[in-house]
């Protein structure tokens, strides 16, 4: 999803997921504008919205976003390391996965030289039907692997990520041990659930 993020006469680009939620929006506009917090509505005088809504709840693509408060940060910033752009996102496409056991399955994303990236630069998330990462500024450039919908339900709380030398694997924890993987992403059908 991309949002146009206003605060005083400067308009920044957000591109990022539509399940992420308000807070996270907020955080990365406060990122991009040097504060250290901010409130965000979807009008310019409008009231504040609630940090724990969905962005898709209250946004559509290409909506504008106002910063009605904010708090400055007190660090001396440096300009010349912040590209206006900052949240652009490249899609990593190659993957491959298999199911490991009868619990797992393993997604291994290519990527050269992500292992020696600080890993305080690469984040994670996982929910019951999705799961993605981020890489900031490897090489100046940002990355990301999102699968909104997965073929399956997995548990958030025992997947995990991690950083090989030239891959990312991520470990997905099966809701069912029965459940048939034979894609990683759902694929809508004709006349299908949408479970």
């Amino acid at each position: 999803m991309k949002l146009y993020a206003h605060y005083r006469e400067n308009t920044y680009t957000v591109i990022l997921e539509p399940h992420r939620s308000v807070g996270y929006l907020a955080g990365l506009i406060a990122g991009l504008t040097s504060n250290c917090s901010i409130w965000i509505s979807k009008f310019p005088s409008g009231q504040e919205i609630s940090e724990n809504i969905a962005i898709s709840s209250f946004f559509d693509e290409n909506d504008d976003v106002w910063v009605v408060r904010s708090e400055e940060s007190k660090a001396p910033i440096s300009v010349g390391n912040k590209p206006k752009e900052a949240l652009e996102y490249l899609s990593l496409s190659q993957y491959s996965f298999y199911e490991s056991g009868k619990m797992w399955v393993k997604v291994d994303v290519p990527f050269e030289g992500i292992g020696a990236h600080p890993k305080e630069l690469i984040s994670h998330e996982f929910g019951e039907r999705y799961f993605g990462f981020s890489i900031r500024n490897f090489k100046g450039k940002n990355y990301k692997f999102f699968v909104p919908k997965l073929q399956c339900k997995i548990n958030p709380e025992k997947s995990k990520i991690a950083i090989m030398s030239g891959s990312i694997r991520v470990s997905l924890y099966k809701d069912k041990e029965n459940d048939n993987w034979f894609s990683l992403f759902k694929a809508k059908t004709i006349g299908g659930d949408d479970d």
